[in-house]
């Protein structure tokens, strides 16, 4: 994996550049536990929802063994846009008892993790966008780069000075210090990720007045989808079944969308039931399909 393909998280310009490292802008959000696979960018920012999945994966590294930046101390602030609250230099060393001092941070043990076969969970609030136009595309972060040991190293009264979150590096099981250094190992700091640029397709079907039991189906592309059961709280179960052998079950309550689940790379379902029909037990079944493919990276940054 070329490093000019990931963003690097946090880090300046300035101290990224050093490394050897090509960045689409800064900063971008501070290192943490949360790789946010599957999140979409807006902006810079990961969304909170997560709209895709898929099959995840750790590499080897690759050449990722270590990366290392330095921070003066003068500008302890930098490293609160970086690193959050996960690392912290005291007051009284990072301003002017600090002067020109310098620190160095390093990530090592470095692994790649990745998330394959993305498909659109359709969750929450992460149809909405998409509905109305019947598909678009979307910045997903598919990559990330996870340092499992944060080293810290400098004068040895400094170094002693600063703090470190273990908890939001993954709740590292050992720290080591040797004179000027300081190590966590088993450490699970997410620093850099890769935005994949993806087109979501929507298609949608209709179906109303379906009595439930086996054979009253709502067809839409290679699936079929029948509700089999529904209980005296509107409680309902079904079954979506597909052309490629693929039987995937589904309940929930009447009026309410369901997460969307996979038949297929890239081809995922999900459906709402509502009450309605001629018969006593009769429903209306609204079923979408989501196509997940890969797009040009100019129609992601055109959006």
């Amino acid at each position: 994996m070329s490093r000019s393909r990931f963003r690097v998280e946090g880090m300046a310009l300035g101290s990224a550049a050093a490394l050897g490292l090509v960045l689409a802008g800064c900063p971008k959000p501070p290192a943490g536990a949360d790789p946010t696979l599957g999140h979409r960018l807006l902006g810079d920012q990961p969304e909170v929802n997560k709209c895709f999945e898929g099959t995840e994966a750790e590499l080897p590294p690759g050449g990722w063994e270590r990366i290392e930046t330095e921070y003066a101390l003068s500008a302890s602030g930098k490293v609160g846009v970086d690193f959050s609250s996960i690392v912290q230099f005291p007051l009284e060393v990072g301003g002017s008892v600090g002067g020109s001092k310098r620190v160095k941070i390093a990530f090592a043990q470095i692994r790649e993790k990745k998330l394959s076969e993305l498909y659109f969970n359709a969750a929450g609030n992460c149809a909405d966008e998409y509905e109305a136009k019947k598909g678009g595309f979307a910045s997903v972060i598919t990559q990330a780069l996870r340092a499992q040991s944060l080293e810290i190293s400098g004068e040895d009264e400094i170094v002693a000075q600063i703090k470190v979150d273990v908890v939001k590096i993954g709740n590292a099981k050992a720290e080591t210090q040797s004179g000027s250094k300081r190590v966590w190992t088993g450490a699970s700091l997410f620093f850099a990720d890769y935005p994949e640029c993806v087109e979501v397709k929507l298609d949608a079907q209709l179906c109303e007045d379906k009595a439930v039991g086996p054979g009253n189906v709502c067809d839409l592309g290679k699936c079929s989808f029948q509700v089999n059961t529904m209980d005296q709280d509107k409680k309902w179960n079904g079954t979506l079944s597909c052309q490629n052998g693929v039987a995937v079950d589904f309940a929930g309550s009447l009026g309410a969308w369901q997460a969307g689940k996979r038949v297929a790379p890239g081809v995922s379902y999900n459906m709402r039931v509502k009450s309605g029909g001629s018969g006593f037990g009769s429903v209306t079944i609204e079923l979408r399909q989501w196509q997940v493919g890969t797009a040009n990276a100019a129609r992601c940054k055109a959006k």
